[in-house]
């Protein structure tokens, strides 16, 4: 037998048949029965000891030397185990650094950095990771987290005068999206830019990239058209497709042919084009191409957003937890270079055909040029915003990536909103520029707002129809007194998802009520009709031969009063050609030669048809017979009067409502959702459920 500590442990654990209750010098006594016994057990099936083991085992063994030695083990001849010598790391220390290339910044740890410095690195919009090395766009919030690595953590940071450069250049870039002037020239234009236009151009060169779009949120009224084109020239970025609302596809092709007459342009319809709109589309200078057809060979081709899907054929495969769209109909020959989508807050919903469509372009082409246009860039909430930056300008880094965006901005809710200010600057610091009127021309006068209150011609009916409302929700509330909290906590996200689903029991209510708060608004507007005839009457009368918008909501309204003053009319769905012909009408009418007619001086429009397209500074005078739910839609419609830089002039905006009615309750809270708009972009939300808790509390 050896003289190890693996043969005496075996020998004494063969002797330990009491379990070690006694003390009677065979085997292992007491506490070091169990100990010794899985160490035997262990040897036996084949275990080595660990280091740590044998140092216990050979101090208990000490004690059993009698034993041992009867059983043939010299204690005394066992080797005690060695101290182990401490192992020293030959490999250098990590050293992680950061290095800035160009916009980007490279991370690397120069060895596995731990958990704890990961989850600092993990969490930056756009970072990815290939072969031990990160790498992370340098955007305005990733600077922050970029610089908290290199002071917190001990990074060392390589080239850090490019970060710091790359860091004023975001300070710049916000200076500069609020800019009047800049030192450019765009080539082949026909006319020159206003010196605000020529800024935009060039903040928008500036900050394209291919892949990477541009958002032009300017005021309407101050060219966006216009500097969309004259970036597209700076570029020359040809092909390039420019999509549009139905009822602004015309004076698209009359811009392009203004400013760049050396250009061809094609306006792509559906199946079949019918010959009148063929006709009129020629005769503003561009070619007409129908579906069927084979597409000719032009600079510029528009859509617009109803047929967009058709031509661009969306195929969607799923990466990860989305989708990804590409192009598959007849647009996919074309190499883009340009794209363009004005009114772009159209494609907000990004269920929409309309909106895969467009991420498909982007994706497909990579064009040079991506130009988001629109005066109203937050709607409703910044969520709208989402597919804009996300899949169409494919900046989502840039405003501090998915989390931020959604749970800070919008706090992690459809119809949140946080922060808009901080927002405003993360897009201004990479890709977004807006100025405004007032901004652009300081001498334009504010727009003067004149209340009108008039009477109804029969007051019975409008109450007889809030008596109906107040006895339906006095029911609905005997029913269950939390009726109208449960109601409005919907989001139109649920209601349009159980109205797919069919519960309608759910969203039933929601629905009754909008249509008799609707009701009792038409009510109001049918019955001051014949006092707001009246009161245009003397306006015409009184003002000279200067010319007035008459906005309304309802068709029958709308028409009654162009019916009575022979007055051209506008309202949604109207063809092209009729709506710019009486756009031209009423704008190039010169009502001095007889201002006792009020057929040249007046022109009523729906205010679903004001919000584009629409240049009517011809009038200096707007009034409006009913309001609409959003304070965008109001100011959007008086802006088609307001005046625009070289047509300098201010606007008259007279409210007729009939006092202690819905009415007023309705421009009362316009006026309240007015006032928040100044912090985000000059957007904000219907009053839709604001109205229903007024006027709901006021009927009990």
């Amino acid at each position: 037998m050896d003289n190890t500590i693996e043969d005496a442990l075996l020998v004494l654990s063969a002797l330990d048949q009491d379990g070690a209750t006694q003390r009677n010098n065979v085997g292992f006594n007491g506490r070091d029965s169990a100990f010794g016994n899985s160490l035997a057990s262990q040897i036996q099936f084949g275990k080595n000891l660990s280091h740590r083991q044998k140092e216990v085992a050979y101090s208990i063994l000490r004690k059993y030397r009698v034993q041992l030695s009867n059983l043939g083990v010299d204690f005394a001849k066992i080797e005690e185990p060695k101290e182990l010598t401490p192992i020293t790391n030959t490999y250098p220390p990590i050293t992680s650094s950061i290095t800035i290339e160009n916009d980007t910044a490279v991370i690397d740890f120069g060895g596995y950095p731990g958990e704890k410095l990961l989850s600092l690195v993990k969490p930056i919009p756009g970072r990815t990771y290939k072969d031990g090395i990160w790498t992370v766009p340098i955007t305005s919030s990733n600077v922050i987290a970029l610089n908290n690595l290199t002071q917190q953590h001990s990074f060392t940071l390589h080239n850090w005068e490019a970060l710091v450069d790359l860091s004023q250049e975001f300070v710049n870039n916000v200076e500069e999206s609020h800019a009047l002037d800049a030192d450019i020239e765009i080539p082949n234009l026909s006319m020159p830019l206003m010196p605000f236009q020529k800024a935009g151009v060039a903040y928008a060169i500036k900050n394209l990239s291919k892949g990477k779009g541009v958002y032009i949120a300017d005021e309407m009224g101050l060219g966006k058209t216009v500097q969309g084109l004259s970036i597209l020239e700076y570029k020359e970025a040809y092909p390039a497709l420019i999509i549009v609302p139905k009822v602004v596809v015309l004076n698209w092709v009359k811009e392009i042919k203004k400013w760049l007459p050396h250009h061809t342009v094609t306006v792509l319809g559906g199946k079949s084009v019918s010959k009148n709109n063929v006709k009129a589309i020629e005769s503003v200078g561009a070619l007409s191409c129908g579906l069927t057809e084979t597409l000719p060979d032009t600079d510029v081709y528009i859509v617009n957003y109803d047929l967009l899907s058709k031509w661009v054929g969306p195929k969607g495969k799923k990466v990860g937890q989305g989708m990804q769209y590409t192009v598959g109909g007849p647009l996919k020959d074309l190499d883009l270079k340009g794209i363009i989508l004005d009114e772009c807050h159209l494609v907000k919903d990004r269920k929409a055909l309309r909106t895969k469509a467009a991420a498909a372009l982007v994706r497909t082409f990579q064009p040079e040029v991506t130009l988001a246009l629109s005066g109203t860039p937050i709607p409703n909430r910044p969520s709208e915003l989402i597919t804009v930056i996300k899949d169409i300008l494919n900046r989502l880094p840039d405003v501090g990536g998915w989390q931020s965006l959604w749970w800070h901005h919008c706090e992690g809710d459809s119809r949140g909103s946080h922060d808009l200010e901080g927002l405003n600057n993360k897009m201004r610091a990479a890709f977004y520029v807006r100025r405004l009127k007032k901004d652009v021309l300081p001498e334009l006068p504010p727009v003067r707002w004149i209340n009108i209150p008039v009477m109804m011609s029969n007051p019975k009916n409008y109450d007889d129809v809030e008596r109906d409302l107040s006895n339906w929700y006095k029911t609905k509330l005997e029913k269950d007194p939390m009726f109208l909290l449960q109601m409005l906590n919907y989001s139109e996200e649920k209601r349009e998802k159980m109205l797919k689903e069919k519960a309608q029991s759910q969203v039933s209510a929601y629905s009754e009520v909008l249509v008799k708060i609707n009701a009792l608004r038409q009510t109001a507007a049918n019955e001051k009709l014949q006092a707001t005839i009246e009161w245009l009457e003397e306006w015409l009368a009184d003002s000279g031969d200067e010319k007035i918008i008459v906005f309304g909501i309802h068709r029958a309204i709308n028409e009654a009063i162009s019916e009575y003053f022979k007055a051209p009319l506008i309202y949604g769905g109207m063809d092209s050609a009729t709506r710019l012909a009486n756009e031209n009408a009423f704008q190039n009418s010169s009502p001095s030669s007889s201002p006792s007619n009020p057929s040249n001086r007046m022109l009523v429009c729906s205010i679903d048809a004001a919000g584009i397209g629409l240049t009517l500074t011809a009038a200096t005078n707007v009034a409006f017979v009913e309001m609409p739910w959003r304070p965008m839609d109001l100011d959007q419609a008086v802006g088609r009067a307001y005046g625009r830089l070289s047509d300098v002039h201010g606007a008259t905006a007279y409210i007729i409502t009939v006092p202690d009615t819905i009415e007023d309750n309705i421009v009362k809270l316009i006026e309240k959702k007015r006032n928040l708009i100044a912090k985000g972009a000059d957007g904000t939300s219907s009053i839709i459920d604001e109205l229903i808790a007024d006027v709901l509390g006021e009927t009990t």
